[in-house]
């Protein structure tokens, strides 16, 4: 962050209204005010801490602080003994917490000036508000019960909030003297209870969300990871659609014969996953293939059993299944994840309007939410080594959404060049990966839902 967006011509909110006897505040910046006061030999600069009202004279001068040397000023500031916490942080020691005005404004500056520093983020206003009802809620520990609409990001609606909540320590006054004695009135300590429609979105919130929010991803992607962008597999063609089907079977037998098996294919129609498996049922491919239809079934565990199975699959893989290790080694996304049409989607399309508003506010960055879940399925831990591939020409590098892929995935190597595939994985994978097994019995396994 630049270190100007420490700078404030105003005292913060919680501090408005102080009045100092050493010279007159002329900006804020770490929970400091800048005072400057004129003497006769020339101008003094006093700096106070906000909190703790511990002061130092921090600058003698012939002239008065001009604008151009206010930044120098602001750094100076930040290596002081007197500085206190910068804006963004909200980590607080016992004893010390954030106010509940500096959480509101650390919860707006994560809204509307980091995330949307990322692709598939953008400022939503519903979201906000339903983030800051939480907050208040948490704040005042109060019980509330809230509707928000599809697409509000009700996931970052109130996992933000939370952990501002927790990790600033915003409640630990009111916890010490409601739970004296008890470890978990020390807020970081106490536990946060989710309840969810689905255990999928239950560990995406605990594996990913909370730890994007919290700490930089301990995975490399630039070492352990290969993106490979497809430009074999043409649009849908409504007159023409077996051309599409056969495209997408090809590109799919290639990349599971370069990978030896041990690759899960995620589709957004069930149609389409069920015809591109029937056609390479007929290849005779020496791995076992396993389809996950729409009902429960056991596809999942027979797919990690299995050393070097095939797995064609849509809704739940996307977002919530962990497969570690060697077992999945190839990822191929057939086709950007928008949401398809429905009674939910065509309803938010006519409440804004204008289709192109709908689709940049709305479906897109829904899609790359998705997406980068679709693509956390492949590294599951610091070990984990492997390939995505993505088929759709709409993220090639002719493609209309290319440079917003690339943004929104970790930083991972990219290829576009299929002959840089199997190299990838000869260099990252052990040596009997390679080891051509047997064909099994089970070699076409289909296993579906009944």
């Amino acid at each position: 962050m630049n270190i100007m967006n420490e700078f404030s011509r105003e005292l913060p909110e919680w501090a408005a209204g102080r009045t100092f006897n050493e010279g007159e505040p002329i900006f804020s910046a770490f929970e400091c005010a800048l005072l400057e006061r004129e003497t006769v030999n020339g101008f003094v600069y006093t700096l106070v801490n906000l909190r703790n009202g511990k002061m130092a004279i921090l600058s003698r001068r012939s002239t008065p602080l001009s604008p151009s040397e206010v930044p120098a000023m602001v750094k100076r500031i930040k290596s002081s003994m007197l500085a206190g916490a910068s804006r963004y942080q909200v980590d607080r020691v016992v004893g010390d917490s954030i106010s509940y005005q500096q959480a509101v404004q650390l919860l707006n500056t994560v809204f509307r000036e980091i995330l949307p520093q990322y692709e598939g983020f953008s400022v939503r206003e519903e979201q906000i508000t339903l983030a800051l009802h939480v907050l208040d809620t948490i704040y005042h520990q109060n019980i509330t019960l809230a509707e928000s609409e599809v697409g509000t990001g009700k996931t970052l609606a109130y996992l933000v909030p939370a952990v501002i909540a927790k990790r600033g320590r915003l409640n630990d006054g009111k916890n010490f003297n409601l739970y004296p004695g008890m470890a978990y009135a020390d807020m970081p300590k106490m536990p946060v209870a989710l309840i969810t429609s689905s255990i999928a979105l239950q560990r995406a919130i605990v594996t990913e969300y909370i730890p994007e929010l919290s700490t930089p991803s301990p995975f490399n992607y630039r070492e352990n990871a290969l993106l490979y962008l497809s430009k074999n597999v043409p649009v849908p063609s409504v007159e023409n659609p077996a051309s599409y089907i056969n495209a997408v079977t090809d590109e799919v037998e290639r990349l599971v014969i370069a990978s030896q098996g041990r690759a899960a294919i995620l589709f957004t129609s069930y149609n389409v996953m069920g015809r591109v498996h029937a056609a390479l049922y007929k290849k005779n491919l020496p791995f076992p293939m396993f389809k996950l239809e729409r009902s429960t079934s056991n596809a999942i565990e027979r797919f990690k059993e299995s050393s070097n199975g095939v797995l064609f699959a849509s809704g739940s893989l996307w977002e919530g299944i962990d497969i570690p290790g060697d077992a999945l080694s190839m990822l191929i996304i057939v086709k950007l994840p928008f949401e398809p049409p429905n009674s939910l989607t065509e309803y938010e399309r006519e409440q804004y309007g204008d289709n192109r508003v709908f689709l940049n506010e709305v479906l897109v960055p829904d899609m790359f939410i998705k997406l980068k879940q679709g693509f956390g399925r492949l590294i599951r831990t610091e070990k984990d080594t492997g390939v995505v591939a993505i088929l759709d020409c709409r993220a090639n590098e002719y493609g209309a959404y290319h440079k917003r892929v690339i943004h929104a995935l970790p930083d991972c190597r990219i290829t576009s060049d299929f002959g840089e595939i199997e190299p990838f994985l000869r260099d990252k994978k052990p040596v009997d990966y390679f080891i051509k097994t047997a064909k099994e019995e089970n070699s076409h396994d289909d296993i579906q839902g009944v």
